[in-house]
């Protein structure tokens, strides 16, 4: 049985393109020019990346894209705020965010825990030792990402992609299917287009948790577990020597 949230006012000035297209694009970018810049910088420059070890380079990246995921989510509040609407009520419309069913989340919980672990699993064999993304990075810096990146990553672009996008597509009269389709698209291209497997990986992602949200409408599950995948696998990566 689906569960209906307060409905989202269906408004071309709803700032839609922002969220489902302009997001995706930017944080592409920061990884294009932080990542292409550190590497022509090494090829031109021999011996600069023993001056400035690429963790360092993905720490400025980490910290650039949840820079901007924030700002995101907090135009998004603005918004719900001047429409009447609560955070707590986009999270669990029925007002009780601790209550939801078992068995849909727990679905969702190990779709999504074997999904990524199938995808980290091919792409060390690909790619080789995913942990040098990391290399140089003291402790302390691996410390407040591990703490920072999965409840940041899991607040916001569940509220962002599945709460926000969803819902106003929704409310343009998408049919369900492209209501799942576009959301989930737009949320997988936020991880890297130029990375086709991880695109993949995060759009069936993304649909598994558009139809859960779709059904539930309660967020407070995807955001949990959304925040413990991504520890467990930041935590895999942080933990892997170079």
């Amino acid at each position: 049985m689906n569960r209906t949230s307060p409905a989202a006012p269906a408004s071309r000035a709803d700032g839609l393109w922002i969220y489902a297209i302009l997001a995706p694009v930017l944080l592409n970018l920061v990884g294009l020019v932080v990542y292409g810049g550190y590497y022509a910088l090494t090829y031109s420059t021999p011996g600069s990346a023993t001056r400035l070890p690429l963790g360092y380079i993905t720490l400025i990246s980490t910290a650039l894209i949840l820079g901007i995921e924030w700002v995101l989510t907090l135009t998004i509040l603005a918004r719900l705020r001047r429409e009447g609407l609560s955070l707590g009520a986009l999270n669990a419309p029925a007002g009780a965010p601790g209550r939801f069913r078992l068995q849909p989340a727990l679905g969702v919980f190990l779709a999504w825990n074997g999904i990524f672990a199938v995808y980290l699993a091919l792409a060390g064999i690909l790619y080789g030792n995913l942990g040098q993304s990391y290399s140089g990075l003291p402790l302390a810096l691996r410390l407040v990402l591990l703490l920072v990146q999965p409840i940041s990553a899991g607040f916001t672009e569940e509220l962002i992609w599945r709460g926000y996008v969803l819902t106003r597509l929704e409310a343009r009269g998408y049919s369900a299917r492209a209501v799942i389709g576009l959301s989930a698209l737009s949320f997988a291209a936020i991880h890297g287009i130029y990375l086709p497997d991880k695109l993949l990986a995060t759009f069936i992602l993304g649909v598994i948790a558009a139809w859960y949200y779709q059904r539930e409408r309660n967020l407070v599950p995807l955001i949990a577990i959304h925040t413990f995948v991504d520890l467990w696998s930041v935590a895999l990566l942080l933990a892997t020597p170079a």
